[in-house]
């Protein structure tokens, strides 16, 4: 179950990709093009090497608007986040964002750049500030949505939507998520994959704050469209997952059982039998079971979990719940061992 949490709100953010260079003003710089080179073959330590000589360069000189000084520090950025260092990343893209918010007419570079630094904000589990960041995004890309085209305005709400989801605000998570679905299901394809995994965050939202009626309607709606996608895959599975919660939630455990079946048979055909997201379904089929009063079928999951467990945590709830099954057959011996290991 619990890594199965942690990808349940995985982002799907804005990827840092290779930004456009300055309009403002082009590369004059021969440097600039060899870092550029490097980042692109993704060499990025050689990258940051050149760029962090432009930078100095121009620091000494005090040419702080030059393009290849900007220029230098945005890929010195985006190289840093390739390398998973975020904290230089964002200190690059920091100074940056300062150069260009002083220059007319540059509004939507600042907007990247405040993306960026979310992202990196994101990947630093601080969805506060990530938050802040990509809500000043949308400010901006508000007063353009002309220039700005309904890819990156959808993704903006995108963001924000889920970072509320992070902060388990969920309500707040559902508005944006609701907001970039009728933008999505307005201008893209039917089974376009940016619009189903809204339509996904949308049920997800509705079935954390318990409103499941509503959350089957849009996992149904998901999965309807996924059976005749063969992009579907492992979010196929996660679907199917999805509607088991809500029928769970519901207490509906004979019909939550079934769609953990059928999920749990798709993902052992990609995954290994005992990999932990196969676990993570075990226990949630061994737990329908336990309420439905079925013990050894119950006991028979959570052996099947606990084999392929590899969180201390998750595997301490398999055992206490196999003690469960077993005070429910009786056992009490081997119930109370479990409860001592647990």
């Amino acid at each position: 179950m619990f890594s199965r949490l942690l990808s349940h709100y995985v982002l799907a953010l804005l990827c840092i990709i290779a930004m456009p260079l300055i309009s403002f003003a082009q590369a004059t710089s021969q440097l600039l093009e060899e870092g550029y080179g490097y980042y692109q073959r993704a060499e990025y330590t050689n990258a940051i090497s050149i760029f962090n000589k432009i930078i100095d360069s121009n620091k000494s000189s005090q040419e702080d608007l030059s393009g290849d000084y900007i220029n230098a520090l945005v890929y010195t950025g985006s190289s840093y986040y390739a390398l998973t260092e975020y904290d230089k990343a964002l200190n690059n893209y920091s100074q940056a964002l300062n150069l260009v918010e002083k220059i007319d007419g540059q509004e939507l570079y600042c907007s990247s750049l405040l993306n960026c630094m979310g992202t990196c904000y994101v990947m630093l589990m601080d969805y506060t500030r990530a938050l802040d960041l990509f809500q000043r995004e949308l400010t901006i890309k508000e007063t353009m949505r002309k220039e700005v085209g309904v890819v990156n305005f959808s993704a903006c709400l995108y963001n924000i939507g889920l970072c509320y989801s992070y902060l388990e605000n969920f309500e707040k998570s559902l508005d944006f998520h609701l907001r970039c679905l009728n933008i999505r299901s307005d201008s893209f394809p039917f089974d376009d994959l940016e619009r189903l995994e809204s339509i996904r965050r949308v049920g997800q939202c509705y079935k954390e704050m318990g409103e499941y009626y509503d959350a089957l309607k849009y996992f149904n709606q998901l999965l309807s469209i996924q059976v005749n996608n063969t992009n579907g895959g492992m979010d196929y599975s996660q679907t199917l997952e999805d509607i088991a919660e809500c029928y769970e939630g519901q207490n509906n455990y004979e019909e939550a059982l079934n769609y953990h079946q059928h999920a749990l048979r798709l993902r052992e055909n990609v995954l290994r039998k005992n990999h932990q997201d196969c676990a993570d379904i075990y226990y949630r089929i061994g737990q329908c079971h336990l309420h439905m009063e079925h013990f050894a079928d119950a006991l028979e999951s959570f052996r099947q979990a606990l084999s392929g467990g590899e969180h201390p945590l998750f595997c301490s709830s398999v055992i206490f719940a196999m003690a469960v099954a077993y005070q429910g057959l009786g056992d009490y011996n081997d119930a109370l061992v479990h409860y001592r290991k647990a």
